[in-house]
């Protein structure tokens, strides 16, 4: 049993959609993994997949100190599109689920992310019948807190499956750090995505090297949140710089997300120098303690010359949790409505950092 044709092309189209031009690898170069370098969390999708210096979830994607300043604990599932091809074979359907609790001086975090599309197989009788192509990642992170300053420690674990057959396994390590150079305002950070790598299926350990059909890159950032004086509208102003040594390639994600009211906030969002990430539009609901994330974005092959532009989206539902006694009594509670509304959105919209509505 083999893949059809129209199978491979799915595949090959969604690596170059996701990861822009590949001028400096060759096509054969690029694993499937290739697929994990797309952003999650609508939130910081929307805002163009700036995340090394926002705190609150992503941290399987952005930074893994990520949950280290969020407000409260939190839970999130997502759903989302991503196109594959022109031939009638599919779109990529991708879901996560993560978790993200935090305390004085620690915090921890899980996510499981699941990539997925249909093909049908072929044999020397013709045409057979369908099967699936998923692509597994289970990540854990976690680190401590000192002061301002938090460091993270990812622990990733993908598998890729083919036909109900295993293609690839790897573990990898990735490092993050976040520090709040103005507490309430101004948050700088940086990670290393998958530079610690243990291949199981080809019995290969990669230390900061090898290993290229994992999406590997470093990324730093900064993110500034305030209020807009003459509208009292909380906001926050964010930029990356990503480099990918998969591809050899600088950007520069750049977005903004203004809460024009205390439930709706709008976000904008480009990936400057991507090729084929062209802009993001996002919009996020907060109703008490559940938050509600779309992201919608366009998109253009960057390889493939004429190629028409494809939309994606994703969608979360967030949930914060209360805040234990025990933090409270060591004066860790989160910001009251009056507080969080100076502040602004400093984490993630899956952890309070906005002001709440009466309950």
């Amino acid at each position: 049993m083999s893949m059809t044709a129209a199978a491979k092309r799915l595949l090959l189209a969604s690596a170059l959609l996701f990861s822009g031009s590949a001028a400096a690898q060759g096509v054969g170069d690029m694993g499937r993994f290739q697929i994990a370098d797309e952003p999650t969390t609508p939130r910081l999708g929307a805002m163009g997949g700036v995340g090394a210096a926002i705190p609150g979830g992503g941290f399987s994607f952005y930074n893994a100190a990520s949950p280290a300043f969020a407000d409260r604990p939190f839970i999130s599932v997502e759903y989302g599109s991503l196109p594959g091809s022109d031939d009638g074979t599919g779109d990529l359907a991708k879901s996560k689920i993560e978790a993200g609790w935090m305390s004085k001086k620690w915090f921890a975090g899980a996510s499981l992310t699941n990539w997925s599309t249909d093909f049908l197989t072929a044999s020397e009788q013709g045409i057979g019948s369908s099967a699936s192509w998923q692509l597994l990642q289970a990540s854990l992170t976690g680190g401590f807190k000192i002061g301002r300053f938090a460091m993270g420690n990812c622990f990733d674990f993908y598998q890729d499956y083919m036909a109900d057959q295993i293609d690839d396994q790897a573990f990898t390590y990735s490092p993050g750090f976040l520090f709040q150079l103005v507490p309430g305002k101004v948050t700088l950070g940086g990670s290393m995505r998958n530079y610690v790598r243990l291949d199981t299926t080809l019995a290969k350990f990669a230390w900061f090297g090898g290993a290229i059909s994992l999406p590997r890159y470093v990324r730093a950032g900064a993110a500034w949140t305030d209020t807009l004086k003459c509208a009292s509208m909380p906001f926050t102003a964010a930029a990356d710089l990503l480099y990918s040594e998969v591809y050899k390639r600088l950007t520069m994600p750049v977005g903004v997300e203004v809460w024009v009211l205390p439930c709706l906030a709008a976000r904008l969002g480009v990936p400057i120098h991507d090729q084929s990430d062209l802009v993001h539009f996002g919009v996020g609901v907060r109703i008490n303690s559940i938050t509600c994330d779309f992201d919608y974005g366009l998109t253009q092959p960057g390889l493939i010359p004429g190629a028409s532009i494809e939309q994606k989206w994703l969608l979360a539902l967030s949930y914060s949790l209360p805040a234990s006694h025990a933090e409270e009594r060591k004066g860790n509670a989160p910001a009251s409505p009056a507080k969080a509304s100076k502040t602004g959105a400093t984490a993630d919209s899956s952890a309070v950092t906005v002001p709440l509505l009466p309950q």
